[in-house]
C-alpha cells in the first residue's frame, strides 16, 4: 500500500502543504492547520479532538489522562499491534489480555469481566480490521466496575457500532491513525477524541510536555512532546474532507468479494454490518495443510501481512509484580522487569512469544492460526476490475452541491472549467452551482457571478447573507424574477444558529417565493426550526448516523429532503427509500471540494430499483426546476 496505486493524495494535499510553507508557520502550536483539523474531526465525530504525532501517541495520551497507578492492570486483546501494548508499557501498568470473539477476534465482553481484578483501572478496545468491537457491553462492563473505555479506531474510521452508533462514541477516549496504511493519511499522526474535558485537559498537556501555554511558560505535569506539525494536520485536513468517500469504496469492494466467495466450503467470511474494511479477513479450517499457507503466499515480491497467525499462544495476565514508583520506563525496559505480555522473538514480523508463567487465551491462538487478511485499498480505474469501472447507470442527470470560485481550505482559485472538467469525468450532465464568493464575502456580487454563469449544464442557485438578513427580500426579488428556484444557505460559513431571526426571516421569505432551499448544517438542528413553515428543503450535510432523525422529520414534513453525500453505509440509501420514498433523496457531491466518484459508486449499487435510481439521479430535482409542467 505504499505505491500511488489505491492512495488519494491529489492537488489537494499539495496545495495544503505549499500552503503551509508559505506561511512560514510549521509548528502545530503556532500555527492554524492544526486547531482546524481538530475542530473537523470533532465535528465529525461529536467530540473534542486532540491531534498528535502517531496513532501509537494518540493511544498513549488516552492511557497517560486515565491514569493506572504502576503496577495497575488495563485489559486489552492479545490480537493488535504493539502500539496498543506499548502505552500501557510506558506509564509502568500491566497489559492484561483477554479472550476474544473468534467471529470478529475482538474483545468479548465475558472474557473482559472474568479478567478483572482490585488493581484493573481500564479496558482498551480495538476495532481489529475495521470489524466493530461489541462497545456498547464493554462500556456496560466498564461501568459496572468503575473503569474506563479506551477505543482503538485506527484501523475503523466510520465504522459502525453494533447499536448503530459511529465506533468511538462509548469510549471515554477513542484514537484514530493517520499512519500511511491507514484508510487517509498524512504519513504518521494520531488524534485522540473524549468528551469529558478533565480528560481533554490532561491529553493535551501530555501531548506537550505538561506546558498550559496559556499560563506561560509553566509545565503543570510530566508529558512529552507529541506534537503533529503543521504540515501533517494540513494534509491530514484535506485527506479527512476524502475519508467518507474512502470508506465508502473499501465497503462497495469488499460487498463483491463477499458475493463472490459466498458458499466456499470451509471458508469463513467477515460480517459486513458496520465494518470499515481496513482489511479483508477470511478464516479457514484449522489444519496441517492450511497452517502451510501464510508461508507460500502471496507470491514473492508481493506484500503479505506480518506472520501473526503463526503465534504458538497468546498469554494474559503476567506474574504478579510489585508496584513501583520509578519514572515511567522504555517498553523494552518496562517489558523486561514486568515480564509484560507479549514481546518480539527477534524478528520485525515474525510471530509472538509468550512470557514466562502466563496463560494462553485459546480462541485468540485459534483465531489467528486461521486468519488470512487481504486488503481492501480502493484502486485506481486503471487497476480496477470491470465491477469498479463507471458505466452509463452512474450517469447523474443533476447535481445540487456544486461550488466554484475561491474556498480556503482549497487550492487556488477552483474556476468553472475545473468544475465542469470534474463534473464530465463523474458523468454528471448538469449541475445546480453557486459561486463560493456569496458565501464568503459579498452575496449580492455571488449571486451576480453565478447567474454569469448560467448554460445548459449548470443551473444557477442563489444565496443570501443570513448575517444581514434585512436586505435578503431585494434579493429573493431579483432570484425570482430571474426565475431561480434554489436558495443555497451557507449557515456554517456564516455562524448561523436554528432560532436567530435572520434564519427564520430568510426561509419565509423564501417559502413564500416558492423557492427550495438547499441548507447546510445538522438536520437535527435545523429541521425543527424549519418544520411547520411549509418550506421544500434539501438538507446538504446529513451523514449516515443522523438519518433516523431525519427519516422521523420526514415522515411528517413532506418537503424535507437529503443528498446522498454522507450516507456511506451499506443500506442507508435503501433505508430512505423504502422508509420515506426515493424521492426524499437527490445527488449531491459536494464537487470540487469532494471526490465525486465514490458518491455515484454508492448510488450506483444501492439495492433499489432503477426508477428509484433515477429518481436520485435527478429526477426529483426536474420536477422541482418544474421541468415537463
Amino acid at each position: 500500500m505504499l505505491e500511488p496505486r489505491g492512495r488519494t493524495i491529489g492537488a489537494e494535499e499539495r496545495a495544503a502543504v505549499l500552503r503551509v510553507l508559505d506561511s512560514a508557520v510549521l509548528c502545530g502550536t503556532f500555527g492554524t492547520e492544526t486547531r482546524a483539523l481538530e475542530a473537523e474531526v470533532g465535528a465529525l465525530y461529536g467530540r473534542e479532538v486532540v491531534a498528535c504525532s502517531s496513532g501509537t501517541a494518540a493511544l498513549h495520551l488516552a492511557v497517560a489522562a486515565v491514569g493506572p497507578e504502576p503496577g495497575d492492570e488495563v485489559i486489552t486483546t492479545p490480537i493488535s499491534d504493539f502500539g496498543t501494548v506499548a502505552p500501557i508499557l510506558a506509564q509502568n501498568a500491566v497489559p492484561v489480555f483477554a479472550d476474544v470473539d473468534p467471529a470478529t477476534g475482538n474483545l468479548d465482553p465475558a472474557a473482559v469481566e472474568a479478567a478483572i481484578t482490585p488493581r484493573t483501572r481500564a479496558i482498551i478496545a480495538v476495532h481489529l480490521f475495521g470489524a466493530p468491537a461489541d462497545t456498547a457491553a464493554l462500556r456496560a462492563v466498564a461501568d459496572r466496575h468503575g473503569l474506563a473505555l479506551v477505543e482503538d479506531c485506527a484501523q475503523a474510521w466510520l465504522g459502525t457500532a453494533p447499536d448503530g452508533g459511529p465506533l468511538g462514541r462509548h469510549g471515554d477516549v477513542a484514537c484514530l491513525s493517520l499512519q500511511q496504511y491507514k484508510h487517509i493519511t498524512a504519513g504518521d499522526g494520531g488524534l485522540a477524541m473524549t468528551a469529558d474535558p478533565e480528560l481533554a485537559r490532561r491529553m493535551r498537556l501530555f501531548m506537550d510536555k505538561g506546558w498550559d501555554r496559556a499560563l506561560g511558560r509553566v509545565h503543570l505535569a510530566f508529558g512529552l512532546n507529541y506534537r503533529m506539525t503543521e504540515l501533517a494536520a494540513a494534509v491530514a485536513r484535506a485527506q479527512v474532507g476524502k475519508v467518507a468517500g474512502v470508506v465508502a469504496r473499501r465497503r462497495e469492494r469488499a460487498a463483491r468479494l463477499l458475493a463472490a466467495l459466498a458458499g466456499l466450503p470451509g471458508l469463513g467470511l467477515p460480517d459486513p454490518r458496520g465494518h470499515a474494511w481496513w482489511m479483508f479477513p477470511l478464516t479457514v479450517p484449522d489444519r496441517p495443510g492450511n497452517r502451510a499457507w501464510p508461508a507460500g503466499w502471496p507470491p514473492r515480491g508481493s506484500r503479505r501481512w506480518p506472520d501473526t497467525w503463526n503465534a504458538p499462544s497468546t498469554p494474559t495476565r503476567p506474574s504478579p509484580a510489585p508496584p513501583s514508583t520509578a519514572a515511567p520506563a522504555s517498553p523494552s525496559t518496562a517489558g523486561t522487569r514486568r515480564g509484560c505480555a507479549r514481546t518480539p522473538n527477534g524478528s520485525s514480523n515474525g510471530p509472538w512469544s509468550p512470557c514466562p508463567g502466563t496463560r494462553a487465551t485459546p480462541t485468540a491462538t485459534s483465531t489467528t492460526s486461521r486468519t488470512r487478511s487481504g486488503g481492501c485499498t480502493p484502486m485506481s480505474p486503471e487497476a480496477a476490475p470491470d465491477w469498479l469501472i463507471r458505466t452509463a447507470d452512474e450517469d447523474i442527470a443533476y447535481d445540487v452541491d456544486v461550488l466554484f470560485g475561491a474556498w480556503p481550505s482549497a487550492p487556488g482559485d477552483l474556476g468553472l472549467d475545473v468544475v465542469r472538467g470534474r463534473l464530465r469525468a463523474g458523468g454528471v450532465a448538469r449541475a445546480l452551482a453557486v459561486s463560493a464568493r456569496g458565501a464568503l464575502f459579498d452575496a449580492a456580487a455571488g449571486n451576480a457571478e453565478t447567474f454569469r454563469t448560467a448554460a445548459p449544464d449548470l443551473v444557477p442557485v442563489g444565496t443570501v447573507d443570513l448575517r444581514n438578513a434585512w436586505a435578503a427580500g431585494e434579493l429573493l426579488d431579483e432570484m425570482a424574477e430571474r426565475g431561480v428556484r434554489f436558495l443555497r444557505l451557507f449557515t456554517v460559513q456564516q455562524g448561523v444558529e436554528p432560532g436567530f431571526p435572520g434564519h427564520a426571516h430568510v426561509v419565509e421569505q423564501a417559502a413564500a417565493r416558492g423557492m427550495v432551499l438547499l441548507h447546510d448544517g445538522d438536520p437535527r438542528r435545523f429541521g425543527p426550526a424549519l418544520a411547520g413553515r411549509g418550506a421544500e428543503v434539501v438538507f446538504l450535510d446529513l451523514h449516515v448516523y443522523l438519518l433516523a432523525d431525519f427519516l422521523l422529520m420526514a415522515r411528517d414534513e413532506p418537503g424535507f429532503r437529503a443528498t446522498t453525500r454522507l450516507l456511506s453505509s451499506p443500506d442507508a440509501i435503501e433505508r430512505v427509500a423504502g422508509t420515506v420514498g426515493a424521492d426524499r433523496l437527490v445527488f449531491g457531491s459536494r464537487t470540487p471540494l469532494v471526490d465525486l466518484s465514490p458518491q455515484t459508486l454508492r448510488l450506483r449499487y444501492a439495492r433499489i430499483g432503477a426508477a428509484e435510481r433515477r429518481l436520485i439521479a435527478g429526477g426529483t430535482v426536474a420536477a422541482l426546476l418544474g421541468e415537463g409542467d
